[in-house]
């Protein structure tokens, strides 16, 4: 491995690392390297990655914890172009240029109409030397989200659901607590952990009561925001998931047109209204992408897993199997099920299977999302 992608594969990691902590910003991981004169001796001399809610960039951080000394040559690398866009702080490639940095290396160009581009032609004007697509492969894996945020207009869905063997979610008389082990459980609250938000129907609402929380400890505070669809917005006040969260981090979309039911739900939420006609995934999803929602983590019921494969919005399908059969008793995952596989033919492909002792995480993408991916990676 060259001198550039051993950087960058570190950059890489501090990014991941951030992952789930700097809503509303992508995570990005930078790496400070000081070399002699000639370029040939290397040695890294400050890292540093997206901090907690975005501020301050990886960059900023990482600039700020270095004495630089003279006869000597720098370079960063960085997952994500520097950004170029001023809002309360000075951009990141403002930082680069007042500084003794002589070359650049990114992974990715930011898809952010206000750097896209612009940041590394900056950096060239300013005599740096600037050198992207290093490991964008293994990079885009951090910002599927992001770009889908940012080109498609739309989060990163991702539909989550525990089944039995025989692909039911639940038994009729609601007499079975959970489907899944400890260990899946676990896994599936990191799930919530790395999404900016978690979307149920207010069916899941009313009957399961969820909290909707990360449980890994240490992470409580980084629970998502919760996404409710209800029409009719008959939604309880004394509901779990309104527990610790700020009115802003309950977003509930309806159809209802009651101004005495909206005022009072408004209390604990922010409410959407939309009217019949609006009241759709296209619209739905083009609004929280607004709201820099880039990951979308679907946990809902039948329905609402109906609604999102019917549609086809979904990027990402994780099933978890439980280790048993429900039978005739059981709810079945999606309505009209057959109907649902129809549609949904050929677009999804399994691409791997986790083992949670003995329940397993089979793991599906979208076959239209891996094209975006293709034509992300050729153009950015």
């Amino acid at each position: 491995m060259d001198s550039d992608k051993k950087y960058m594969s570190i950059a890489i990691d501090l990014a991941k690392k951030a992952n789930g902590f700097t809503f509303p910003n992508p995570p990005v991981g930078c790496v400070i390297v000081e070399y002699d004169k000639y370029f040939k001796h290397s040695q890294i001399i400050s890292v540093g990655n997206t901090q907690i809610n975005g501020r301050p960039h990886a960059e900023e951080l990482a600039l700020s914890e270095i004495n630089f000394k003279k006869n000597k040559n720098y370079a960063c690398f960085t997952t994500l172009e520097p950004c170029n866009h001023i809002s309360k702080f000075n951009s990141c490639t403002d930082k680069i240029i007042n500084s003794p940095i002589k070359k650049v290396v990114f992974s990715i160009k930011d898809p952010d109409k206000r750097t896209n581009g612009k940041g590394s032609q900056r950096l060239k004007n300013a005599n740096i030397l600037v050198k992207g697509g290093i490991l964008k492969k293994k990079a885009i894996k951090i910002y599927e989200g992001y770009f889908s945020r940012k080109i498609k207009h739309k989060p990163f869905v991702t539909l989550k659901m525990a089944t039995s063997l025989d692909g039911k979610i639940a038994d009729k008389n609601n007499l079975i607590k959970w489907i899944t082990n400890q260990s899946a459980r676990n896994y599936s609250h990191v799930l919530r952990f790395q999404n900016d938000a978690i979307l149920i129907g207010k069916n899941t609402a009313l009957i399961d009561n969820p909290s909707l929380d990360c449980r890994i400890k240490g992470l409580e505070k980084f629970s998502p925001k919760v996404i409710i669809l209800s029409k009719s917005l008959r939604i309880p006040g004394y509901l779990k998931l309104f527990k610790k969260r700020k009115k802003e981090d309950v977003i509930i979309f309806t159809a209802c047109e009651e101004e005495k039911r909206i005022n009072l739900i408004k209390k604990k939420s922010t409410v959407i209204r939309l009217d019949n006609l609006k009241f759709n995934l296209n619209n739905i999803l083009k609004i929280l992408s607004n709201m820099n929602i880039s990951n979308l983590l679907v946990e809902g019921g039948s329905k609402i897993n109906n609604f999102f494969l019917m549609n086809k919005k979904v990027d990402r399908l994780m099933i978890f199997r439980g280790n048993f059969f429900i039978g005739g008793n059981g709810v079945n995952s999606v309505f009209g099920s057959s109907e649902v596989l129809k549609f949904n033919k050929n677009l999804f492909k399994l691409k791997r299977i986790e083992r949670f002792d003995e329940n397993h995480l089979e793991i599906y993408e979208n076959s239209r999302f891996e094209n975006f991916i293709k034509n992300i990676l050729e153009t950015y």
